[in-house]
């Protein structure tokens, strides 16, 4: 049998998930105050004009290449995306739990109910890997429901979520299902508009991305002003959609330059940046940031959160346009050398947990019982009066492209 030809990369893809996992380490660095102004600073200011463009575009993106999930049997759907995004999830919230421990001296009193409770309402920064697990099921579920419906039906849930509290504190532990709810619709964008997408992207000129996003944080300048509830709704689902446009044409822009090289390399390791930056951050600040503001203290438990170094001295004082651009540089850094350290050994499962040979024998079987029913219908329907093809979309045994089984 000769091998089906590989699809090319389309790199612009890789690049807009590196803008958007620079955009969420960008933000998670803003929010913890390291402007030398007031706050919120210059550097949230600005991250605050990215808020319909980082998250959005991600979900986008990711849903540009969820189309065959449509096609799995549930043996796919849980070894394919259930077991390959939830074991790192869970792992991490412990992670994530005990690192903040040791770095910010918080207590571990309530590991067990604050790992358990942030497993359903994750308030940390991997609550992304379960919007990732929830819109794969929504989609596998609503499999036969027409496209359109869901895009309706998603654009709703997002003017929904816009009514609910903005902020961790305002929302309570609802504030990752509103996220989850906010960003459905990027995803459903990108899964059943996937076309209008790509056919846009291939027309669109870099000049367009300048005004594009000039005109962005413009319209985001002005979304910060509105004070009706419902006006402020309906501006958040043009915003989104707006975003999504701009996200687009920017990493279209970048393609073919040194830039998107690197945006794209960042694209293609997403997963590591994204469940290592939060840590990263609070090492950054109580071990690298003392070094350059020497008047700021270690003991993270002194510090008021959000609000950091409002009234700096010493050296930050004329470091503060750069401090964003070294944390950056740090944390991504860092976040892919630690995954280069320990990629093939075993370590390297709290990042792709393996694959066992039950889960490829139970794939294999699921796919043979499916074209089974799939020919046993075809016969059926077609009672002799035509000839009845069967789609093979997924007949060949999907064990061979699944990491090799422990």
């Amino acid at each position: 049998m000769e091998d089906k030809p590989v699809k090319p990369r389309i790199v612009w893809v890789d690049i807009a998930k590196g803008i958007s996992i620079l955009t969420v380490v960008f933000l998670h660095l803003s929010t913890c105050g390291i402007d030398a102004g007031s706050s919120p600073g210059q550097w949230y200011q600005i991250s605050s004009y990215l808020v319909h463009l980082r998250m959005p575009l991600f979900f986008m993106v990711s849903g540009l290449f969820a189309a065959k999930i449509r096609r799995f049997t549930f043996a796919e759907l849980f070894v394919k995306r259930t077991w390959l995004w939830g074991v790192p999830f869970v792992i991490w919230g412990a992670v994530v739990l005990i690192s903040s421990h040791f770095v910010r001296g918080t207590s571990l009193d309530g590991f067990w109910e604050e790992w358990g409770r942030g497993i359903i309402f994750p308030e940390n920064g991997i609550w992304f890997l379960m919007a990732l697990l929830v819109f794969t099921f929504l989609i596998w579920v609503c499999r036969k429901v027409r496209g359109r419906y869901m895009l309706i039906a998603s654009i709703l849930l997002t003017l929904v979520a816009s009514f609910i509290g903005g902020t961790s504190v305002q929302a309570g532990p609802l504030w990752s299902w509103k996220r989850l709810a906010m960003y459905f619709s990027s995803y459903c964008i990108g899964l059943y508009g996937r076309q209008l997408v790509l056919r846009f992207a291939s027309r669109i000129r870099w000049y367009w991305a300048v005004l594009l996003v000039v005109l962005l944080f413009v319209m985001e300048r002005g979304y910060q002003h509105i004070t009706n509830e419902f006006a402020s709704a309906c501006a958040n689902i043009f915003l989104i959609g707006y975003g999504l446009i701009a996200g687009v044409a920017v990493a279209v822009a970048f393609d073919g330059t040194h830039i998107g090289k690197l945006l794209s390399y960042l694209g293609r390791h997403t997963l590591e940046i994204y469940l290592l930056n939060e840590i990263l951050v609070w090492i950054f600040y109580k071990d690298i940031f003392p070094h350059i503001d020497t008047n700021t203290g270690t003991d993270m438990r002194t510090w008021k959160e959000w609000e950091l170094f409002i009234h700096p001295q010493g050296v930050l004082s004329s470091m503060k346009f750069w401090s964003p651009i070294i944390g950056l540089v740090f944390v991504t850094g860092c976040a892919l050398f630690i995954r280069f350290m320990i990629k093939g050994s075993r370590l390297d499962y709290i990042f792709t947990p393996p694959t066992f040979k039950w889960m490829n024998k139970w794939i294999d079987n699921s796919l043979q019982k499916r074209e089974k029913a799939q020919a046993q219908k075809c016969v059926q329907e077609s009672n002799g009066k035509e000839k009845c093809t069967i789609i093979e979309d997924n007949t060949l045994p999907r064990s061979s492209l699944l990491p090799k089984a422990r």
